[in-house]
């Protein structure tokens, strides 16, 4: 599961920063964030056409708490995230992104050799407000050291377009298997 992802706009990140840029100049009446982002706080999110803030999390009325995240495995049968995964796809620029152990330590997960990755997402507007959710998968090697799953990562720019331009591509990505390299640490609590 994938319920906390850092955004960073330090100095050198130039490419982060211009996402936070373009999500501020979108007018949108979103806060966006940086930093630590969990559920219900907005962050800039790419679709096929901008870059805009979007909130962390769909609302269901079956559900008492946000629905952060989808199974890449069922997302093109699910009544509620197939539509999505045919119309509505984004990626999710992060740093980094926090797993649990059974111990409920938190660890962070970071690109091998780069300063951000990019999450595979589905959106859709609920109450005029843009909100997402991030696909997860089984846990890369690794993750599967602290976590069993873990997110969708898209891991080049020809992967990227594809997820954003093409659904029939991005059903394909859905079940590639993923040996992205990625560093950990133990992350304070």
């Amino acid at each position: 599961m994938c319920g906390k992802y850092h955004v960073s706009t330090e100095e050198e990140n130039i490419e982060m920063r211009d996402y936070l840029a373009k999500a501020l100049a979108s007018q949108s009446p979103i806060a966006v964030r940086s930093g630590d982002i969990v559920p219900s706080l907005a962050s800039p999110i790419i679709t096929s056409d901008t870059v805009e803030p979007m909130v962390f999390g769909i609302k269901l009325s079956s559900v008492q708490r946000l629905v952060i995240n989808a199974r890449s495995e069922t997302a093109h049968q699910s009544p509620l995230y197939a539509p999505m995964l045919e119309e509505t796809r984004c990626m999710v620029p992060v740093t980094a992104f926090y797993e649990w152990n059974k111990e409920k330590k938190p660890f962070l997960f970071y690109p091998e050799g780069a300063k951000n990755m990019f999450l595979a997402g589905l959106y859709k507007l609920q109450e005029s407000i843009p909100r997402f959710v991030i696909l997860t998968r089984p846990a890369n090697e690794t993750v599967a050291a602290v976590h069993h799953r873990m997110p969708l990562i898209l891991p080049s720019a020809e992967f990227r377009d594809a997820w954003l331009q093409s659904a029939q591509l991005a059903r394909e990505i859905l079940s590639i298997p993923q040996d992205i390299p990625l560093d950990m640490r133990r992350a304070s609590a």
